[in-house]
């Protein structure tokens, strides 16, 4: 299966900051999943998702509120990313267990593919090769 390339879509910082936000939340999760620093990984895997639901919803609703009406409104394919993604943050911010190379993967390929939607249902279009 091949996943969409995140770092392909033109998210301009002023027209669409908590999209931009987003965008860079995941492009860091991918260097840090890179280093095998999995915990910072999955922290910004989940903040990634926040992040991209902001741009509708604003900042001011807690994630449970955030993620919910995301998923009402948006995008109601992404639960089992946000679901995987909020466990794994849960587990590398909270409990004294690393997450593991196993646990990362599981949320790799639902979070990739609902930010693609997500930036998709936004009107991001991918650069165009130069």
């Amino acid at each position: 299966m091949c996943l969409p390339k995140i770092d392909e879509y033109d998210v301009d910082a002023k027209g669409s900051p908590a999209l931009w936000k987003a965008q860079r939340a995941f492009l860091s999760a991918e260097l840090l999943r890179g280093k095998l620093h999995l915990d910072c990984a999955a922290n910004r895997y989940y903040y990634a998702l926040l992040h991209l639901a902001s741009h509708w919803f604003g900042y001011g609703k807690t994630h449970g509120e955030l993620t919910a009406e995301y998923l009402r409104k948006i995008d109601d394919k992404a639960q089992k990313a946000i679901s995987r993604a909020q466990s794994a943050r849960n587990r590398a911010d909270y409990k004294d267990v690393p997450v593991s190379v196993e646990t990362i993967c599981l949320v790799i390929a639902p979070v990739t593919e609902a930010m693609a939607r997500g930036l998709d249902s936004a009107g991001i279009k991918r650069k165009t090769a130069e």
